[in-house]
């Protein structure tokens, strides 16, 4: 793999202990939250040369939720939502689903 960087997971140990993120507040995953729309991802198909589908909702508690990082950018990149895709991850609070911003998609991607 000549010329490719190996993207490496977000260790999600040092990001909550970093932000102070109680042990109690579970992770349960990554979400992408376009910020044109102001809505996070819900379910989409993989682009081809002529269509892709995708559909948002409101809330990061209906969003689809990402297990690993590199899936999340992934599906960033067939949508060709670069330019606005933010990665989020999502904790349950309990009452709510709390979401922390990663750095912007063009900012890891690239």
């Amino acid at each position: 793999m000549k010329g490719r960087v190996k993207m490496k997971e977000p260790d999600i140990n040092v990001i909550r202990n970093k932000l102070g993120i109680p042990a109690d507040d579970i992770f349960i995953g990554y979400v992408i939250f376009d910020s044109c729309k102001g809505d996070f991802l819900f379910d989409y198909a993989a682009s081809t040369d002529m269509f892709s589908f995708k559909r948002f909702v409101p809330t990061p508690e209906l969003a689809r939720k990402f297990t690993r990082y590199k899936k999340a950018v992934d599906v960033i990149k067939s949508l060709e939502m670069e330019e606005r895709a933010i990665i989020m991850m999502a904790f349950d609070l309990g009452s709510q689903i709390g979401v922390i911003d990663m750095p912007s998609c063009s900012e890891m991607v690239n």
